[in-house]
């Protein structure tokens, strides 16, 4: 159980790194990744976040900067919310199961 803890925080360490790099480096101030219009790599990218949020919603809502890219994504495609609704449930599904 000991271990599985440390690897758990050692992998919210390096999202935490990665995170910071994708919002200082690959967005450096942009509204999306290639400048002031949305593309498939912010699609991508909010996907990737999205189910980082089913695990732990604080891991990306508690970057403002983040959060406002994702909001930003989020309202260009309408349908985010309603293709996603099976991910934000699966943590719960897993704690029936015994498995988290």
């Amino acid at each position: 159980m000991i271990l599985q803890i440390l690897l758990f925080l050692e992998a919210i360490n390096e999202y935490t790194k990665h995170q910071g790099l994708f919002r200082d480096h690959f967005l450096a101030g942009k509204p999306f990744l290639t400048g002031e219009k949305l593309s498939i790599g912010d699609l991508l990218v909010a996907v990737s976040f999205e189910q980082v949020s089913a695990v732990d919603k604080n891991l990306v809502e508690s970057d403002l900067k983040l959060k406002d890219y994702l909001d930003r994504c989020k309202a260009l495609m309408p349908e985010f919310d309603e293709i996603h609704k099976d991910i934000r449930f699966m943590p719960q599904q897993l704690r029936q199961m015994g498995i988290l």
